[in-house]
């Protein structure tokens, strides 16, 4: 929708509601295992455009708001349509993603904390599917891996699946941990 430019359709509000804590955090809770694992691979596909997005202001520039600047996903909301708002500038739109970062992170640590085995297991899958694009700040990253290990050393003997599935998913959020990078270095443009 956001590429073909479709009238009326604010892709910034519909990413904004979509990483909402809430949101990601019922999502998550009310999928199958099945339905985790496609909500993964579709928040896996999100991140990897947002993060081709975040690493280039030209990619940004030419993806998000259209080669003639014709498309209106990224536009500042105006009072009435029919005058165009100003378009989101790079710094502003890497202020936003780092913004769905924590509160993605928010949500899983949410699903962790939670107690409730479907709330854990489907963070397990979501978040094994997304690995390759997130965490990409080093305080988020540390913080679901202790998370994380902590259910691959205490649910050996009670929950097994949860047990396997974390212990697996160790070694994905170890792979990726090289690419942390600081707060500030992911949210602010450097010339």
């Amino acid at each position: 929708m956001h590429s073909s430019g479709t009238p009326h359709f604010r892709t910034l509000v519909f990413l904004d509601r979509l990483f909402g804590e809430k949101m990601m955090q019922n999502l998550i809770f009310q999928c199958t295992a099945r339905e985790a694992e496609c909500l993964g691979r579709f928040l896996s596909e999100v991140f990897q455009e947002l993060s081709a997005w975040h690493a280039s202001k030209a990619t940004y520039e030419k993806r998000a708001w259209g080669t003639k600047k014709e498309l209106p996903g990224f536009r500042e909301a105006t009072i009435n349509d029919a005058t165009p708002g100003a378009m989101l500038d790079f710094e502003d739109y890497r202020r936003y993603l780092n913004k769905w970062h924590a509160q993605f992170t928010n949500a899983l640590m949410a699903c962790f904390n939670n107690g409730e085995y479907m709330h854990i297991k489907n963070a397990i899958v979501v978040l094994r599917c997304v690995c390759g694009y997130y965490p990409a700040i080093n305080w988020q990253g540390t913080r679901l891996y202790a998370t994380v290990q902590k259910y691959s050393e205490t649910e050996r003997y009670s929950r097994q699946d949860i047990w396997v599935a974390s212990s697996s998913l160790l070694g994905n959020l170890k792979a990726r941990q090289k690419e942390w990078v600081l707060p500030q270095a992911f949210s602010t443009v450097s010339y």
